[in-house]
C-alpha cells in the first residue's frame, strides 16, 4: 500500500471511530495480538457503555442476547479466523466456568475491576455470552449453507 493510501485510510479510521467503535490492531507476529483481540472481543460482548457515561458495565441478559450481532471482527487469513474463534470460545468457557478454588482465568480480574463486578457476575455474563455466541454462530452457519 502506498503512503498516500495509507494516510487516507488512517484519516478515514480517525473520522469514523468517533461515530462507531473501531479498533485497528497492528503488531508483529508473536506480540500478543490474539490475546489482546480476544480480551477486547469478550469485553465488548459482555459489557456496554451507557450513552453519556465514561465507564462500561456488564450487560443484562436481554442485552447479552443482542450483543453478538453488533460486533464484527475481521482477520486476513482463514488460519487467523479459526484461531480467533477457538480462542474466544475457549476463554469464554474458562470465564463462564472457573475452577472452584483454582486460579482465576485470564481476563477475570481485569473484567471484575473494569465493570465493578464479582466473579459470579462476570461468569454469569460469560455463560450467557457463550450460549448466544454458539447459538448465533450455528444459526448464521446454517443460513450461509442454505444459500445457493
Amino acid at each position: 500500500m502506498n503512503t498516500y493510501l495509507s494516510c487516507e485510510f488512517e484519516h478515514l479510521l480517525a473520522y469514523y471511530s468517533y461515530s462507531i467503535m473501531l479498533t485497528l490492531q497492528r503488531a508483529s507476529a508473536g506480540s500478543g495480538k490474539t490475546y489482546t483481540l480476544t480480551r477486547r472481543y469478550i469485553g465488548l460482548l459482555i459489557s456496554i457503555k451507557e450513552q453519556g457515561s465514561t465507564v462500561r458495565r456488564l450487560r443484562t441478559m436481554p442485552e447479552l442476547a443482542d450483543s453478538v450481532q453488533h460486533i464484527l471482527a475481521v482477520t486476513f487469513t482463514n488460519k487467523a479466523t479459526n484461531e480467533m474463534k477457538e480462542r474466544i470460545v475457549s476463554k469464554l468457557y474458562q470465564l463462564a466456568y472457573p475452577e472452584p478454588g483454582g486460579r482465576l482465568p485470564d481476563y477475570m480480574e481485569d473484567f471484575m475491576k473494569e465493570y465493578a463486578a464479582s466473579v459470579g457476575e462476570v461468569s454469569e455474563a460469560c455463560r450467557e455470552a457463550l450460549h448466544q455466541l454458539l447459538y448465533r454462530s450455528e444459526e448464521h452457519t446454517s443460513e450461509l449453507q442454505s444459500q445457493p
